[in-house]
């Protein structure tokens, strides 16, 4: 079991390090149509820095929660 509760882990990791390296590439944008006077660029910037964090802070919410619930099966 703990061999499953390892691969968990590191797929919660795994996507929670996209996640916020999608904040960082989205900032990025962000910061470009703030300094070229685009608003376009700026809301998809915001709008992709919100759904990275979504995407990191749930996948180790959910990889978190499935090992504590996996430690809880007995055999």
């Amino acid at each position: 079991m703990s061999e499953v509760q390892k691969i968990i882990t590191a797929i919660g990791a795994i996507i929670t390090v996209v996640g916020l390296i999608s904040i960082l590439i989205n900032f990025n944008t962000m910061r470009k149509g703030l300094s070229y006077d685009r608003p376009e660029e700026v809301d998809k910037g915001v709008s992709g820095m919100l759904m990275g964090g979504i995407i990191a802070g749930g996948a180790a919410t959910i990889a978190a929660a499935a090992v504590a619930a996996l430690s809880l099966i007995q055999f």
